[in-house]
C-alpha cells in the first residue's frame, strides 16, 4: 500500500474523529466504505460513494447515514446484487442502557 497521499485520494479529512472504517467492494471493482464519527456533539454514521478510480460521487465529505441525536457506532457494511451498499450500525436511541441495531 502506497501511504503518498500526491498519488492517493483522501477520502475524507476533517479534524474531529473517523473512528472503526469498514469496506467491501460492491462486485465493480468500487469500494463501498463506511465509519462512525463526529462532526458535531454527537457521533454519526457516514458513508461516501467512490467511483472506480476513487473519486467521491457523493459530497466531497461522505454523507451522514443516520443523524438521530443518539450514539451510534459499530458500522457493518455490505453490497447486495445490484451493487447497493447495506449499512448496520449500534445505536442507543431507545436507550443509553442498551444498544439496538439499525440499517440504511
Amino acid at each position: 500500500m502506497d501511504a503518498n497521499r500526491a498519488v492517493n485520494n483522501a477520502i475524507f479529512t476533517i479534524t474531529n474523529d473517523q473512528i472503526d472504517q469498514v469496506l467491501c467492494s460492491d462486485g465493480d471493482n468500487r469500494p463501498n466504505i463506511a465509519w462512525w464519527g463526529r462532526r458535531t456533539e454527537v457521533y454519526d454514521i457516514h458513508a461516501p460513494q467512490i467511483d472506480k478510480n476513487g473519486n467521491a460521487r457523493w459530497t466531497p465529505k461522505g454523507l451522514a447515514i443516520c443523524l438521530a441525536r443518539s450514539m451510534k457506532s459499530a458500522p457493518s457494511i455490505v453490497s447486495d446484487s445490484a451493487g447497493r451498499e447495506i449499512i448496520a450500525w449500534r445505536d442507543d436511541r431507545i436507550s443509553s442502557d442498551k444498544y439496538e441495531l439499525y440499517q440504511n
